[in-house]
């Protein structure tokens, strides 16, 4: 009886340690985590920043003319590593809503090489007299526009994040 009990008491402290264990690990991941996915997002709106004060500057060269004007968005170097590791854990519905996901999924699917080329191919385009001015403005504004929103958004999901 006395090896019974002494073998039923060692199990369970057994699986009463290995159940703290994993709680305070997985405890740990969650933090790590979202520490590091505020370091994504802080990252990816200076980012962002950097872009928009670059396609305000083109914005105003083209209003006044001038045809050297050059915008180089690499939307490439956006940080995207914890965003996703967030999501697969799971942890993205604990902390964002919905309409929030789809934002941020709806911009993040938007800047991509595409877009980048897009910017450069009408630069050049009105650096060779071959499309109106307007047409320029209304490319390079939805651009900046797109990136405001971004801005937005991923400072809105890290007030979110953050405990």
């Amino acid at each position: 009886m006395a090896t019974l009990i002494g073998t039923a008491g060692g199990f369970i402290g057994a699986l009463t340690l290995f159940m703290i264990k994993e709680w305070w690990q997985s405890r740990r991941f969650r933090e790590d985590l979202l520490k590091n996915l505020s370091y994504e997002f802080d990252y990816n709106i200076k980012l962002f920043t950097k872009y928009k004060v670059d396609l305000t500057e083109a914005i105003e060269a083209v209003g006044t003319d001038v045809r050297s004007v050059y915008v180089f968005i690499q939307y490439d170097k956006i940080a995207r590593f914890f965003a996703t590791q967030f999501y697969q854990a799971g942890l993205l519905a604990h902390y964002i809503d919905t309409e929030d996901m789809q934002q941020w999924d709806d911009f993040l699917i938007s800047m991509n090489h595409g877009a980048e080329v897009h910017i450069a191919d009408i630069l050049e385009k009105w650096r060779s007299s071959n499309i109106e001015k307007e047409q320029v403005f209304s490319a390079l504004k939805y651009e900046r526009d797109k990136i405001e929103s971004a801005i937005k958004t991923t400072k809105r999901l890290k007030k979110k994040i953050n405990p």
